[in-house]
């Protein structure tokens, strides 16, 4: 996967290490120590999410037993990200803009046909 500019960049003021974009050809999620770079032809859907689950606290939350990650930062509403392998099959990221991430990722990810 090759870096350059990215077509999306967002990081957070209160949680500096906390970074979301998106290349020509992958999704990268990184908070201090942990970063998931996703291939664009690896995502399966992506959708808003304006309820999380009551047990879900605010900053980095892995539930292995719904294999979710959850980057929690701030209420409101959240980006759910499906992909096709991996142990950690959705990722629900904080996103400020969540109407410019939507249609940036879905007009770089290629065409997928669900059966």
């Amino acid at each position: 996967m090759t870096y350059g500019e990215p077509l999306f960049e967002e990081k957070m003021f209160f949680f500096p290490r906390y970074r979301v974009a998106v290349y020509w050809d992958s999704l990268v999620v990184s908070h201090w120590p942990y970063q998931f770079v996703i291939p664009l032809s690896d995502v399966v859907d992506v959708k808003v999410v304006e309820k999380i689950p009551w047990y879900v606290g605010y900053g980095f939350e892995a539930l292995p037993f719904g294999r979710v990650v959850y980057f929690r930062f701030r209420p409101g509403h959240w980006v759910e990200v499906e992909k096709s392998s991996g142990f950690w099959r959705k990722l629900v990221l904080t996103v400020k803009d969540v109407d410019r991430f939507l249609e940036i990722i879905n007009r770089q990810r290629p065409f997928r046909q669900r059966f």
